[in-house]
């Protein structure tokens, strides 16, 4: 946001923040001109009914205030009215809706749409999915309705996969879900939307990272990107063009806590603690085959590539979370952070 806005871009973030309560962490300290959202994880899709005040609270820029609407329409509501008002300039709009993460809340608007559902918590998450399509389309119809679609760059990523968890969630063929390393829990899709840059159904299968969504927009916007900047991101559009070949990234790495895993190529380990896992994802995407013991020169080198790009990280700025417990996966110990 800091660089788009410098570059004349009018910047706008509407959701959930969820880096910080301090003041220097907050969206306008950070390159944002206007903020409607909330700052912690784990919100209330009715905050008007919820008397905790972290997941109650909703701020439009440095204000609480109370809103009476369903979170999720809210959040849509005020993207709209920002692109409404901005048309006519560069803008960026940041929109990360909580949607469908929990707690599991939708109104009988959307619930009615699913009358033969019979699980009420499947119901309410097929109501909040498709209450988060409907502020999806509302926000990108607004951009037809000004004449922007041929000129403007969307994109729609999650952060995590499903939570198993909940008990109605499933990540099939996928291995596990959120809070873990395991491709359930970090495989998830990459929208782009840019007529005239990248072609309607085009398929890139070569693994990315939402690191590359900010030199992305900056090599799409024709703006360059700063030289003190260091990033581990890649502009993806001459891939996703095939103008370059090959894969963006050769190695991508995952760090929490005690838990990190890399993927080289096909090849993928995981580590929690003194737990091992290695899988070939070319043949093996369910993750079910565990070759750690079969293939110890492979952990050995993924091993070495994890430690040399971990000795450049700074400490992250987050405490450590009390509340994590060991699990069993495949017969080994896993720390899941709840």
């Amino acid at each position: 946001a800091d660089v788009l806005k410098h570059a004349g871009y009018v910047t706008g973030m509407f959701g959930k923040w969820h880096l910080g309560t301090q003041p220097q962490f907050h969206p306008q300290a950070r390159g944002f001109d206007e903020f409607y959202g909330f700052l912690a994880g784990a919100h209330s899709f009715f905050p008007a009914r919820t008397s905790e005040p972290l997941h109650s609270t909703i701020i439009r820029d440095t204000s609480p205030l109370i809103e009476p609407e369903y979170l999720t329409d809210a959040i849509a509501r005020e993207a709209v009215a920002f692109i409404n008002t901005n048309h006519k300039k560069p803008f960026f709009a940041y929109v990360p809706f909580n949607a469908v993460h929990t707690p599991i809340e939708a109104t009988k608007k959307y619930q009615d749409r699913f009358p033969n559902e019979s699980n009420q918590t499947k119901r309410d998450y097929y109501a909040m999915t498709s209450a988060l399509d409907d502020a999806v389309g509302s926000i990108v119809a607004a951009i037809d309705k000004h004449g922007l679609t041929d000129n403007t760059l969307v994109i729609f990523v999650n952060d995590n996969g499903g939570p198993t968890y909940t008990g109605v969630q499933s990540n099939g063929p996928l291995k596990l879900g959120k809070l873990f390393l395991f491709e359930g829990g970090i495989r998830v899709p990459m929208v782009f939307k840019l007529p005239g840059t990248f072609e309607p159904n085009t398929e890139y299968d070569q693994p990315t990272s939402t690191l590359d969504l900010f030199p992305t927009m900056c090599g799409v916007a024709g703006i360059e990107l700063p030289a003190e900047i260091k990033l581990d991101g890649v502009d993806l559009t001459p891939f996703i063009k095939g103008t370059i070949s090959g894969s963006p990234h050769d190695t991508l790495f995952w760090s929490n806590g005690p838990n990190s895993a890399v993927r080289h190529g096909d090849w993928k380990l995981i580590k929690s603690y003194d737990s091992t896992w290695l899988f070939n994802l070319a043949s093996d995407i369910g993750e079910s085959k565990n070759l750690a013991k079969s293939e110890p020169e492979i952990v050995e080198q993924l091993e070495a590539l994890y430690h040399k790009w971990r000795s450049h990280m700074v400490e992250p700025a987050w405490p450590s979370k009390p509340n994590r417990r060991k699990v069993e996966v495949d017969g080994l110990q896993y720390e899941m952070n709840i």
